[in-house]
């Protein structure tokens, strides 16, 4: 099920409070046991059907050879990995991002699905990547597939509350670089009403079954 947000125009002006905060620390923490609890069968058919309706999308949308922007499937997260080896097949390019540095923006690297990647910051694995000529430019990726914790039906994103994904978005605008096509991703239950807060991004999409 693809689910279009219908409202991008959020008021965001104005600070929360503090019960706001403590609230989505809350509500993350349940959305994750929940997530957590379901079964290797559940997640399997999930996993399948979200591939479908991503790649049927995509493949719509998007040059056949295009980049997209993927992740490693951590904590429960639908896992992408049929995903990212169908548009390796047709041509396309597939990327993963990588921490370099704890509160900074993430860069984005070519995962080709053949070398081994390696546990990076907080256990996630990425690809092994030193050189900064590995690194893709973000005008080069077309769509950006990010895993939510939970969202909104107007499309804002509850991730893990470290802010990265954010903080990478809002430092390629101040460069003047346009947003690729952000797609979050997430499990059904995950539809939840939240205040949110000034620096949260909306979504174009949320892919959600």
């Amino acid at each position: 099920m693809i689910i279009v947000p219908t409202n991008h125009r959020i008021d965001l002006s104005s600070p929360q409070e503090t019960a706001v905060s403590i609230s989505r620390v809350a509500l993350r923490a349940s959305l994750l046991e929940r997530r957590q609890a379901m079964t290797a069968r559940e997640h399997e058919a999930r996993n399948a059907q979200m591939t479908g309706e991503l790649l049927d999308w995509l493949r719509q949308n998007i040059p056949t050879d295009g980049g997209i922007a993927l992740y490693h499937a951590f904590k429960g997260e639908p896992d992408l990995n049929g995903l990212a080896n169908a548009w390796r097949a047709q041509g396309g390019t597939v990327l993963l991002p990588i921490v370099r540095e704890k509160n900074a923006p993430l860069v984005f690297a070519r995962d080709d699905g053949v070398e081994p990647l390696i546990k990076g910051a907080y256990g996630i694995l990425e690809p092994r990547c030193v050189p900064d000529e590995w690194i893709v430019a973000p005008t080069q990726i077309h769509a950006m597939i990010i895993p939510c914790v939970g969202f909104t039906r107007d499309g804002c994103r509850l991730g893990y509350g470290g802010g990265y994904y954010d903080r990478t978005l809002a430092h390629w605008q101040a460069q003047g670089w346009g947003l690729p096509t952000l797609i979050g991703v997430a499990h059904k239950e995950g539809q939840v009403d939240f205040v949110p807060e000034a620096h949260d991004m909306a979504m174009d999409l949320i892919c959600a079954v």
